[in-house]
């Protein structure tokens, strides 16, 4: 209809009602493109924020699933040292071995020494595999989440270190105490109480997969400390939106 009408003036040399209808045409098409930017940029900032909000209900997830995790470790630590100690002092007795073995011997820890898994969060992954972290365009967030992937990466390399320390312990234990009749320490391992109460060499592997698994601990306990920096700064965030 419009073009019609152009058309029309042209005709007529209706220069006046030619100027006017190109106004209106590019008047048109000016604010379709703005109501076109503003609804794309109103996607993307709920785009933004659901993708925020996934990452915050698995980050609070994850956190207390760690906690729970740390208190019962930290009891076992406990318990572990106060074996180890006897064990030193000679002074432990059978039955305090039965309540306290598996606190301080850990052949079995090796497959627990897991720190870069349980700091994971799917979620932040897949942002960053899928280029959808460049949608987050806060930022003070994206500096948080920036340095949470960094401390995962920190928290990988230091876990392989502690395997490859946790290593000679675990070949000791494989070779010396597999299928040995006696004590039982576990379904895999055995070993006498003589021989666990006065073994010196077999003390000290036990003492260093005891130091190892807090070393673990400890780096762990860290990232858990960067985890709830990154939440509390998704938090924040949402807040504001």
């Amino acid at each position: 209809m419009r073009i019609r009408q152009i058309a029309l003036h042209l005709k007529h040399q209706n220069w006046v009602a030619v100027f006017l209808d190109f106004v209106i045409v590019v008047s048109g098409i000016f604010v379709g493109l703005l109501a076109s930017e503003w609804n794309q940029s109103r996607l993307d900032k709920q785009q933004q924020i659901n993708l925020v909000q996934r990452l915050y209900d698995e980050i609070a997830t994850s956190i207390q699933d760690n906690e729970q995790y740390l208190e019962r470790v930290a009891k076992s630590a406990e318990a572990g040292k106060i074996c180890l100690d006897k064990l030193y002092n000679k002074s432990l007795t059978e039955e305090e071995a039965s309540t306290f073995i598996n606190d301080c011997f850990h052949p079995h820890m090796y497959g627990e020494l897991d720190i870069d898994a349980p700091l994971s969060l799917p979620t932040l992954l897949e942002l960053v595999e899928s280029g959808s972290f460049k949608q987050i365009t806060d930022t003070a967030l994206r500096s948080q989440i920036s340095n949470y992937i960094q401390e995962l990466e920190q928290a990988r390399e230091q876990e392989q270190f502690i395997r490859q320390l946790f290593l000679p312990s675990m070949t000791y234990f494989q070779q010396e105490l597999r299928r040995v009749p006696g004590y039982q320490l576990n379904l895999s391992y055995e070993v006498s109480f003589d021989i666990l109460l006065n073994d010196e060499k077999l003390y000290n592997h036990m003492n260093n997969t005891y130091t190892l698994r807090n070393f673990a601990i400890v780096v762990f306990y860290g990232g858990l400390e960067k985890k709830k920096a990154l939440r509390d700064a998704l938090k924040t965030f949402l807040d504001r939106h």
